[in-house]
């Protein structure tokens, strides 16, 4: 799945879950999130999207905690160095 690509996770040892909440269903808090298993789904939660922009997609991660945590930690790490490479500080300081 390119989510766990995306993450750098292992499918074997850790699932992600795709889901969304429509809120014309916010109101109702015993109503669960709509779970995107597969292509006609992502489609629709597209269509959706182009429609409502106040509709987020979720990703949630099941596995071993102990590699969730590792990776979601690379992630961050990764994170911060793209974020700093954006503003030019990776390793140096350059003047604006």
């Amino acid at each position: 799945m390119m989510v766990l690509e995306d993450f750098g996770m292992h499918e074997k040892i850790v699932s992600a879950e795709l889901s969304y909440f429509p809120s014309s269903l916010m109101s109702n808090l015993g109503i669960p999130p709509v779970v995107i298993s597969n292509d006609r789904q992502v489609c629709s939660f597209i269509g959706y999207r182009k429609k409502n922009s106040s509709i987020y997609l979720c990703v949630s991660f099941t596995g071993e905690e102990e590699h969730l945590k590792q990776t979601l930690t690379q992630v961050e790490i990764r994170n911060q160095k793209e974020d700093s490479s954006e503003r030019g500080f990776v390793g140096e300081r350059r003047r604006v």
